[in-house]
């Protein structure tokens, strides 16, 4: 592919002289200048790069900004969310279980995958009207607006007097679209709008303090914003345990005023960060041309290759607006879409673990311990765990010449996923073999009225929440950066915004087999989970894995579709 000079101020001449150097890997002076806020000096003589350690600039203080509400907006979401199955599943006066309206667990989790649903599809709109019309900032001032709207209706529902009138219903299905939409922005915009805040390119070498040389890395520093951007989620996440405590000890109302406070500071912080923020202009996105590239390859026998200029020209004499290399890309592109189809079943897993694990729990001797609590133990591994691993056990590896890249890690993060809805199949035999009511919780007349759940402490339901965090640790950040390198580079908002779609067929999958969810079949249930997972973890690893899951050594891999002019997957360490 031609590189622009234009940009370098270089003539193709001095392009040219230039490559053996590169290709040698010896960096010039002249070409190495160092970040202006860089608190190192450059290194004045050559260097190789390829001895150099990469490290990560110092983050922007607009980075800071947009981490900080992220994590008040996650806190809002998770802080609402949580009590949404005890809301929905018990009656309002249960004197063991908070609830309001009473509909059942089969309905209660119909509705929570539908909001599921709406929050993983709106996203994509958003991030279109963002990219092609009006940017991502205003977006997201629009969307926030909205989102607080929703949140607003959301706590009016929970108030007793409305509760008493019997209106809560209509008025929490209400809620629940406003903030569908107005979290588009957050989940579809937010990930892109925290990158734009590192305008740097990279690529200085420079000096330490300690006289170390070093390359400041702009994939390491964007890394780096996207563990922060990551950490900040799942610290926002803990929401949860306060609003379950709420719900339980004060009422509802307790539990969604708290998320609706949170998300006005979150919304705060938008508006009065503003004159720190980098704010990008909408710009053309790449979608019409791939939609009739695809057209014109769909026509011409599914080739690919048909669509490009030359092709067109010379066999139907039409002039296209892409080049060759946009053709390229879009094979790629599709390449990367293998990739995604595997992930439905993973989010299909996950949801158990807001719907259907949590009423697992109400069937199960709580000890005084609300029965939704044990799902904020998940972030709370996370919180943990990732720095762990990502600043400990990984670099321990790669030390001993094992580095596992992202296809390996999201393998491994599949695995575990299949081991966690295996135990919850144990745990739920467990349940049904113990008295009073074995393979029907609560419902039987020994129940005293479903206040009696049958002899299983909760607490055993724990490892379950550990096999998921590490899950997560694993595959979720391996999976956006998977998203990421594998898609070109004039579709990368699209494919990241398809990827998150897969949340909305997990969700989807679940609700067309919500008419299981019912007693006694949940051991069947999470069992044929666990199969299906395994089965997924196994045909994703025969697909893009099997040949290579680690390497030995500090050099670039280069396989057979990067010398078909496509970039290696692997470690952010080693890009090609």
């Amino acid at each position: 592919m031609q590189q622009d000079t234009s940009s370098t101020g270089l003539s193709q001449q001095d392009h040219t002289e230039e490559k053996p150097k590169r290709a040698a890997g010896i960096i010039s002076e002249d070409e190495e200048v160092p970040s202006s806020d860089c608190s190192i000096k450059t290194e004045s003589a050559g260097v190789i790069i390829d001895t150099l350690p990469r490290v990560a600039d110092n983050i922007p203080l607009s980075v800071w900004l947009v981490a900080l509400l992220t994590m008040a907006e996650r806190f809002s979401f998770y802080g609402l969310s949580a009590p949404f199955q005890n809301y929905m599943q018990n009656p309002r006066n249960d004197r063991l279980r908070p609830g309001a309206f009473g509909w059942g667990q089969s309905t209660a989790s119909e509705v929570s995958n539908a909001f599921y649903v709406l929050t993983q599809v709106t996203p994509v709109f958003s991030a279109i009207i963002a990219d092609r019309r009006l940017g991502r900032y205003t977006v997201l001032r629009l969307t926030f607006g909205i989102y607080l709207l929703g949140a607003t209706i959301l706590f009016i529902s929970s108030l007793p007097r409305v509760l008493d009138s019997g209106a809560g219903p209509g008025i929490f299905i209400t809620s629940l679209v406003f903030i569908a939409i107005g979290m588009s922005g957050a989940n579809g915009v937010m990930a892109a709008f925290i990158g734009d805040q590192y305008t740097k390119e990279g690529g200085h070498v420079v000096t330490t303090k300690s006289g170390k040389r070093v390359m400041i890395d702009r994939g390491r520093t964007l890394e780096s914003i996207y563990n922060l951007y990551y950490w900040c989620i799942n610290v926002g996440s803990l929401s949860g345990i306060a609003t379950t405590n709420m719900e339980y000890h004060i009422g509802f109302w307790a539990s969604y005023l708290l998320p609706l406070c949170a998300l006005s500071i979150s919304a705060a912080v938008l508006l009065i960060g503003r004159k720190h923020y980098t704010v990008t202009k909408a710009e053309t996105t790449a979608l019409p041309d791939a939609m009739r590239a695809s057209w014109y390859a769909v026509r011409d026998g599914f080739k690919m290759d048909a669509a490009k200029p030359l092709h067109q020209f010379n066999k139907h004499n039409r002039s296209v607006p892409w080049t060759e290399a946009f053709v390229d890309e879009l094979k790629l592109g599709f390449g990367a879409c293998r990739m995604l189809l595997f992930w439905p079943v993973l989010w299909l897993c996950r949801v158990q673990l807001s719907t259907n694990l949590i009423s697992q729990a109400a069937q199960m001797q709580t000890v005084g311990v609300p029965n939704d609590m044990l799902y904020t133990a998940n972030p709370i591994i996370i919180i943990i765990f990732l720095p762990v691993m990502d600043k400990v056990i990984f670099p321990w590896l790669r030390k001993h010449g094992i580095v596992l890249n992202a296809i390996t890690r999201v393998a491994i993060g599949f695995l575990l996923e299949a081991a966690a809805m295996g135990f919850s199949a144990i745990v739920q035999k467990l349940i049904y073999t113990s008295g009073p009511c074995y393979s029907h919780p609560l419902t039987c007349d020994a129940s005293n009225g479903g206040q009696v759940p049958n002899s299983v402490n909760v607490f055993i339901q724990l490892p379950i929440y550990v096999l998921e965090a590490f899950s997560e640790i694993f595959a979720s950040p391996a999976g956006y950066e998977l998203a990421f390198t594998m898609s070109p580079k004039s579709m990368k908002s699209i494919l990241q915004a398809a990827f998150s779609g897969t949340n909305a067929f997990g969700a989807a999958l679940s609700i067309a087999i919500s008419p299981t969810y019912k007693n006694p079949n949940f051991v069947w249930v999470y069992s044929s989970l666990a199969v299906a997972m395994g089965v997924v973890t196994l045909g994703f690893y025969s697909v893009f894995g099997a040949r290579r899951w680690w390497w030995r050594g500090d050099k670039k891999v280069v396989d057979d579709v990067e010398r078909r002019g496509r970039r290696t997957v692997g470690d952010s360490e080693h890009e090609v």
